[in-house]
């Protein structure tokens, strides 16, 4: 590999929108979390894990809820990863926004 690809790769990494596929990095999260749990804590706590699971899950999809514009209408990792709005499905932006 030589250096101009390498320089070519960082700046495509840079511009990559990581927030686009942040709710299955994060479910991962989640998931190794709770892997962490079932080996750290006593059997006699493992009652607890399935509150925890649904505990975070419910906060993602909360968290997701309050951003769920976030990331849309763009395209991402090198065209790999596109999400568009129609108007009929989103709304039109002049409805989303007050004028002043």
């Amino acid at each position: 590999m030589n250096s101009v690809f390498l320089q070519q790769a960082a700046l495509d990494s840079l511009r990559n929108q990581w927030v686009a596929i942040l709710p299955e990095v994060m479910l991962g999260v989640i998931a190794l979390a709770l892997l962490v749990l079932e080996l750290a804590l006593p059997k006699k706590h493992h009652d607890l894990i399935p509150g925890v699971s649904i505990a975070a899950q419910l906060g993602l999809a909360a968290a997701l809820l309050v951003n769920f514009r976030v990331g849309v209408d763009s395209e991402t990792f090198n065209g790999s990863f596109t999400t568009r709005c129609g108007a009929s499905s989103c709304g039109s932006s002049s409805s989303r926004h007050r004028s002043s």
